[in-house]
């Protein structure tokens, strides 16, 4: 659907480009199969509307080119009834450490919706990719589920607050690949992060979550509160 509306969308932008240009041409024609410089009759007029439609050309084309949800739709993570579990905060993505694992080494981490602490009763849905920098030199493309199970090297995890579900790519079920596209730890780096993947649930009789998409961000600070 989304496809058909861009192609819609870029097919009216070149029916506009046609119509502005045979505009033009008939301006500087004059109507008489002769270029003119001045039209017959008050040529300001006829200008002004001129501009004012490659005016309204020029936005209609940033708006079907320009950064957009179409053009970046992030990650859509979904239970398996189909509905969308909906993270309320920002994107973020930064280079450290993690407090909760055993002698972790420095990770790339990319966190959307809450920031989770020790109690998730108090925090709202989010989900958290981490990998060791020195798994990710290695390699930029996971095969879920993770080997072995036990394995902190990297972390893909989602908390669904509604319905108090969490899912784990390490668990048995997950299937799928995560890619790491672009990355680095410098303030200002970009990080596309690419997931096509089952989730399992953590608990027995827990929903396994389908999460697909792109997401783009920039190395910040590790966000205020963050422990895990």
């Amino acid at each position: 659907m989304a496809g058909w509306a861009i192609g819609s969308a870029r097919g009216g932008v070149l029916r506009f480009v046609v119509a502005v240009r045979d505009e033009l041409h008939g301006f500087l024609r004059g109507g008489s199969g002769k270029t003119v410089l001045v039209a017959r009759e008050r040529p300001e007029g006829r200008i002004a509307a001129v501009l004012a439609s490659v005016l309204l050309l020029a936005v209609a084309a940033s708006a079907c080119t320009g950064d957009s949800d179409d053009a970046t739709p992030g990650l859509r993570i979904t239970r398996a009834d189909g509905s969308v579990i909906e993270f309320e905060k920002s994107l973020h993505a930064w280079c450290g450490l993690l407090p909760s694992e055993s002698d972790p080494g420095r990770s790339l981490n990319v966190l959307a919706g809450d920031t989770p602490s020790g109690d998730l009763s108090d925090v709202g849905s989010y989900w958290r990719f981490s990998i060791e920098l020195g798994k990710l030199e290695q390699t930029q493309r996971l095969l879920v589920p993770q080997v072995p199970v036990d394995t902190t090297l990297w972390v893909f995890f989602v908390y669904d607050e509604e319905r108090d579900n969490e899912a784990a790519a390490y668990k048995e079920g997950s299937s799928g690949v995560i890619a790491v596209e672009e990355w680095g730890c410098e303030e200002g780096d970009a990080v596309t992060l690419t997931v096509n993947a089952r989730v399992a649930s953590e608990f027995g009789d827990g929903e396994a979550v389908q999460a697909r998409g792109t997401v783009r961000a920039e190395i910040r600070d590790e966000p205020d509160g963050f422990s895990g």
